[in-house]
Protein backbone atom coordinates (compact mmCIF):
# COMPACT_ATOMS: atom_id res chain seq x y z
CA UNK A 1 0.00 0.00 0.00
CA UNK A 2 1.46 3.40 -1.05
CA UNK A 3 1.65 6.14 1.20
CA UNK A 4 -0.99 8.14 -0.58
CA UNK A 5 -3.33 5.41 0.02
CA UNK A 6 -2.41 5.84 3.80
CA UNK A 7 -3.06 9.94 3.28
CA UNK A 8 -6.19 9.08 1.65
CA UNK A 9 -7.37 6.79 4.21
CA UNK A 10 -6.17 8.81 7.00
CA UNK A 11 -7.94 11.85 5.78
CA UNK A 12 -11.15 10.40 5.73
CA UNK A 13 -10.90 8.64 9.08
CA UNK A 14 -10.02 12.59 10.16
CA UNK A 15 -13.27 14.00 8.28
CA UNK A 16 -15.36 11.34 9.77
CA UNK A 17 -14.06 11.92 13.53
CA UNK A 18 -14.39 15.82 13.35
CA UNK A 19 -17.96 15.53 12.37
CA UNK A 20 -20.64 16.84 14.08
CA UNK A 21 -22.82 14.60 15.98
CA UNK A 22 -25.45 13.56 13.46
CA UNK A 23 -24.10 14.29 10.12
CA UNK A 24 -24.13 13.06 7.03
CA UNK A 25 -21.05 12.05 5.56
CA UNK A 26 -21.34 11.93 1.42
CA UNK A 27 -18.68 9.39 -0.03
CA UNK A 28 -16.78 10.34 -3.35
CA UNK A 29 -18.93 7.79 -5.17
CA UNK A 30 -22.11 5.35 -4.81
CA UNK A 31 -20.24 2.62 -3.14
CA UNK A 32 -20.89 3.25 0.32
CA UNK A 33 -20.01 -0.18 1.77
CA UNK A 34 -16.34 0.83 2.82
CA UNK A 35 -17.34 4.17 4.57
CA UNK A 36 -20.12 2.40 6.46
CA UNK A 37 -17.74 -0.11 7.57
CA UNK A 38 -14.79 2.66 8.38
CA UNK A 39 -18.03 4.90 10.19
CA UNK A 40 -18.28 1.96 12.44
CA UNK A 41 -15.03 1.28 13.06
CA UNK A 42 -14.14 4.87 14.36
CA UNK A 43 -17.75 4.32 16.95
CA UNK A 44 -18.92 7.16 14.64
CA UNK A 45 -22.91 4.83 13.95
CA UNK A 46 -24.03 8.48 14.30
CA UNK A 47 -22.86 9.44 10.56
CA UNK A 48 -25.54 9.01 8.62
CA UNK A 49 -23.55 7.83 5.06
CA UNK A 50 -24.58 8.70 1.80
CA UNK A 51 -23.38 7.71 -1.90
CA UNK A 52 -22.22 10.73 -4.19
CA UNK A 53 -24.99 10.77 -6.06
CA UNK A 54 -27.10 11.77 -2.66
CA UNK A 55 -26.10 15.20 -3.89
CA UNK A 56 -28.89 16.51 -5.93
CA UNK A 57 -32.02 18.71 -5.07
CA UNK A 58 -34.71 16.36 -5.70
CA UNK A 59 -33.14 14.20 -3.03
CA UNK A 60 -32.28 16.35 -0.21
CA UNK A 61 -35.53 18.90 -0.93
CA UNK A 62 -36.87 19.28 2.55
CA UNK A 63 -34.09 17.55 4.17
CA UNK A 64 -32.08 19.06 7.08
CA UNK A 65 -29.12 17.91 9.43
CA UNK A 66 -26.50 19.22 11.54
CA UNK A 67 -23.96 19.46 9.01
CA UNK A 68 -23.01 17.86 5.06
CA UNK A 69 -19.42 16.70 5.76
CA UNK A 70 -18.39 15.77 1.45
CA UNK A 71 -14.97 13.05 1.52
CA UNK A 72 -11.95 14.74 0.61
CA UNK A 73 -11.41 12.92 -2.68
CA UNK A 74 -15.34 13.86 -3.90
CA UNK A 75 -15.75 15.37 -7.21
CA UNK A 76 -18.73 17.40 -7.26
CA UNK A 77 -21.07 18.75 -9.93
CA UNK A 78 -22.47 21.85 -10.42
CA UNK A 79 -26.04 20.42 -9.22
CA UNK A 80 -24.41 18.80 -6.00
CA UNK A 81 -22.96 21.91 -5.15
CA UNK A 82 -26.48 23.64 -5.63
CA UNK A 83 -27.47 20.77 -3.17
CA UNK A 84 -25.28 21.68 -0.57
CA UNK A 85 -26.18 25.36 -0.81
CA UNK A 86 -29.44 24.15 -0.08
CA UNK A 87 -28.94 22.28 2.72
CA UNK A 88 -26.35 25.32 4.05
CA UNK A 89 -29.34 27.75 3.83
CA UNK A 90 -31.86 25.04 5.12
CA UNK A 91 -29.63 25.04 8.86
CA UNK A 92 -29.21 28.12 8.45
CA UNK A 93 -33.03 28.49 9.42
CA UNK A 94 -32.89 25.59 11.63
CA UNK A 95 -30.27 27.21 13.56
CA UNK A 96 -32.73 31.17 13.50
Amino acid sequence: MSSNTHTQTGRTSQQMTDAPPGSVYVWCNDRTDYPLDLARHLGRKDLRVRPLSWLDLRTVAGSSCPAVIVDHAAHLSDRARDALRYLSIRAGEDEA
